[in-house]
């Protein structure tokens, strides 16, 4: 165990083969420098381990920011030499919470994580200008969301797995839309076609993004029963 200090003074002393400057105040270690966990680690300590604030410079990256019990844990910032960046909340040594990861192509995430992964609600952007905002898991657009494509087209509604599935807009760059149903990216069920005017194009039941029956929303409804989640998408906050 490391030696007590009554007062305020600076003790040097080996640990783990390397030397490690400590600063002893009212017999509480507060400040040092240290080897930890292939790195160097200088700011606060605790029991011999990162606690408080701290800087630890690894081979591969370098992190500032909160420590608890040896782990980052709080806010805190993660930048990798090969240019990727993080700034955020972490919790017990994972990158969980709110944050902001800018990975060195450009590619910008500004939301939620959970144990690592883009979950919740939040905004991904690229350089060449597709842009999503909405919910995420594991990685991936997964709930309510509007993708804005790098041709600038705009798909609105519910996605699973990156792909809108279940009621949706599209909004094509001519000016017509399709309101309806979606199956893993295609219009399948049934959806209306709008023109630029608003007018209504074609409507009907699709499949595999082909009309395959046209016929009225009311008609659908009489024969099939009210539809579930029709209008349903991301509303501008």
């Amino acid at each position: 165990m490391l030696r007590k200090s009554i007062g305020i003074g600076v003790t040097k002393m080996k640990q783990l083969s390397s030397i490690i400057t400590i600063i002893f105040m009212f017999g509480l270690l507060y400040a040092g420098t240290m080897e930890y966990i292939g790195g160097t680690y200088t700011g606060d300590i605790k029991d011999g381990v990162p606690n408080g604030k701290g800087k630890l410079v690894l081979s591969s990256a370098i992190y500032e920011g909160d420590w608890v019990d040896g782990k980052r844990h709080g806010k805190g910032k993660m930048t990798w030499l090969d240019g990727d960046k993080y700034i955020g909340d972490f919790y017990k040594d994972k990158v969980h919470g709110n944050g902001k990861f800018i990975w060195k192509n450009g590619q910008i995430y500004d939301g939620h994580f959970k144990n690592g992964k883009m979950s919740g609600y939040g905004v991904a952007k690229n350089p060449s200008g597709l842009c999503y905002e909405g919910f995420f898991e594991n990685d991936m657009y997964n709930g309510l969301g509007r993708l804005k494509t790098t041709s600038k087209e705009v798909v609105e509604g519910f996605f699973v797995n990156n792909r809108i599935h279940g009621y949706g807009e599209h909004y094509q760059t001519n000016g017509q839309v399709y309101k309806g149903y979606f199956k893993f990216g295609s219009p399948n069920g049934f959806g209306i076609m709008y023109d630029k005017n608003g007018f209504v194009m074609v409507q009907g039941i699709w499949n595999g993004g082909d009309l395959i029956t046209n016929m009225s929303k009311a008609d659908y409804e009489k024969k099939h029963g009210k539809l579930k989640g029709w209008g349903v998408v991301l509303k501008d906050k």
